[in-house]
């Protein structure tokens, strides 16, 4: 419960046996109930809405286990994918259609949409480091040119004849301060102040944890009242400090939005399966807005009049700021009419492994495959279904069960796990694994991942056969726990989980001292592996309340003293509390 201005505003989360999620009432009353299939996938949601109004939400799975339809009243969404899991096609009820095909590393390469019977055929190509370097959409085309990453220049060509040049530049961080028509100032080194251009004049005030609490654009001033990192109440002044809208901002358990109530009155979101806000409804159902996207989230179109402009939340569900057309994704802004951020990103993320060498370029959004992955925070993207629907129960399963075991057994679940999240986009998809991972060690281990397993991440199964297989023929062998808070946990032993997969480690400790494991000097890394030709492997998960330079100094004094070993620093427990 929340209480704003002497009125109690409440959401109430309440969950079946095994963790799911099973209903959400909020302060109007309303309830939405979630159900599940026999795998524990949700099939369906039924939202009661005002004058008996009842809102139902269906889900059916493949065989795969990938969503194949999501329909709700206002809409039906059919999807159908590759080898790798890519979405390449979806078919609405109502006869729109977007097609996708994808290059060797997963950037989107083509995008056709049909629209009221016009099709469109956009085509994309990028450099090595996953730069956009080339768009073209029929007759125009647009060319971008970037040194060391930094988009420095657009050109729109038209039959071959160029329309415009736009040159942009950066600061020494990779800020941009100008885009050819604006100016961009920044604060507290990646924070975006204001900008001011022709025409626009917008500021901006963040919180000690760098979310925004207020914006003014043109003297209109929105005010936003955080929970978390959720925004529960915005306030919209006029010039003069008149209240001009107060909207209120209900959420699921992940965060999800799924109501507003303005000035009084609430409206509903539909969305489809990539977490797109497509329909807003009233209590009695009627559609008051509604929204399409392109793959990158620029909208094709908007219908609704003031609810569709007030309401921020649209594409993913991230917060759209329509005066600069950019997604506020927290740490950072996303620009879709260029596909990638405006800044570049903290350089702590280049020490977290994503399995593509795409995340070595600090501006891509979503590794240039925003069909399929998802990025609300602005500091690494993951598989859409990981977000919505598809896998965020197995997800939850895994991540309660990897944390809440010891030894080996959270490090078999860790090695799912992380084989899961890293396999996203590319095969990592959700289905039956026939109770549980076939093998004699599961009873060594007390099956302790057993329960979960029945409904897994076949991405991350073969992460933790190998894991287990390793452990139970005596080839790796486990000591010690994780320690810490439960993310620290579950980021341990999901890298000790990677080191016992790969076979390369005879020994693998969890918050054990170094001359324990036979090295030299006292300190305790999160995981050590001894490895079976020499190299040994620290390491360092970096808490909330530690610095990176703490923990590269400790990393630095535990290398120094043991020659031939490597080290990895995992920052990003540390990044989701900025």
């Amino acid at each position: 419960m929340e209480v704003i201005d002497g009125v109690a505003y409440t959401t109430s989360l309440n969950y079946n046996e095994d963790n799911t999620l099973k209903s959400i009432t909020i302060n109007s009353g309303v309830d939405f109930e979630y159900y599940y299939d026999e795998k524990g996938l949700p099939n369906r949601v039924i939202a009661s809405l005002g004058f008996g109004y009842k809102l139902y939400t269906q889900y059916i799975y493949n065989q795969r286990g990938l969503l194949e339809s999501y329909q709700h009243d206002k809409e039906t969404y059919t999807y159908e994918f590759d080898s790798k899991g890519n979405i390449t096609r979806i078919t609405t009820g109502t006869g729109d259609e977007a097609s996708y095909t994808y290059d060797s590393l997963n950037q989107l390469k083509t995008e056709s949409i049909t629209q009221d019977g016009s099709t469109r055929v956009i085509a994309y190509e990028y450099d090595s480091h996953g730069n956009m370097v080339r768009r073209v959409e029929g007759n125009k085309e647009t060319l971008y040119t970037y040194d060391l990453d930094r988009l420095i220049q657009i050109e729109e060509k038209e039959d071959g004849v160029t329309t415009s040049i736009k040159t942009l530049a950066y600061d020494d961080a990779g800020n941009l301060v100008t885009d050819g028509e604006y100016s961009y100032t920044w604060q507290m080194g990646r924070q975006l102040q204001g900008i001011s251009g022709t025409g626009l004049t917008t500021s901006y005030k963040y919180n000690e944890n760098g979310l925004r609490t207020q914006k003014t654009v043109n003297g209109q001033t929105h005010e936003y009242t955080l929970l978390g990192s959720s925004v529960t109440r915005e306030v919209i002044r006029d010039s003069q400090g008149t209240i001009l809208w107060t909207i209120h901002y209900s959420y699921a358990g992940d965060s999800t939005p799924v109501s507003m109530n303005v000035n009084g009155t609430e409206y509903y979101y539909l969305k489809n399966a990539q977490g797109d806000i497509t329909h807003i409804v009233d209590e009695e159902g009627n559609v008051v807005a509604s929204y399409e996207y392109d793959a990158w989230g620029n909208h094709l179109s908007i219908t609704g009049g003031e609810i569709a402009e007030l309401n921020p939340y649209r594409y993913r569900g991230y917060r759209y700021d329509s005066e600069t057309g950019f997604y506020s994704l927290q740490s950072r802004y996303y620009d879709p009419e260029i596909g990638r951020f405006i800044n570049a990103d903290d350089t702590d993320v280049l020490g977290v492994e994503q399995d593509s060498l795409l995340q070595f370029n600090l501006f891509t959004y979503c590794l240039n495959n925003p069909v399929n992955r998802t990025d609300d925070s602005g500091y690494l993207s993951i598989p859409n279904w990981l977000k919505v629907t598809v896998g965020a129960v197995a997800i939850a399963g895994l991540a309660v069960a990897t944390v809440a075991t010891g030894g080996a057994a959270a490090v078999i679940c860790g090695a799912a796990l992380s084989g899961a999240i890293a396999g996203g986009a590319s095969g990592a998809v959700l289905g039956a694994v026939g109770g549980g991972i076939s093998g004699g060690w599961q009873g060594a281990l007390d099956g302790a991942c057993s329960g979960f397993m029945s409904g897994t991440l076949i991405g991350g199964a073969t992460g933790a056969v190998a894991a287990g297989f390793n452990i139970a023929t005596g080839a790796t062998s486990v000591v010690g726990k994780a320690h810490g808070s439960t993310l620290h946990k579950l980021a341990t032993n999901m890298e000790a989980g990677k080191m016992a997969a790969s076979g390369q480690y005879s020994q693998i400790g969890l918050n054990k001292s170094l001359n324990t494991m036979g090295l030299n000097g006292k300190l305790r890394p999160d995981v050590i592996g001894i490895g079976k030709k020499g190299v040994n492997k620290l390491v360092e998960v970096v808490s909330p309340k530690q610095s990176i330079n703490y923990i590269s100094n400790k990393m630095n004094g535990m290398l120094s003293n043991n020659p031939g070993s490597v080290g990895k620093i995992v920052s990003w427990v540390r990044n989701l509390f900025k």
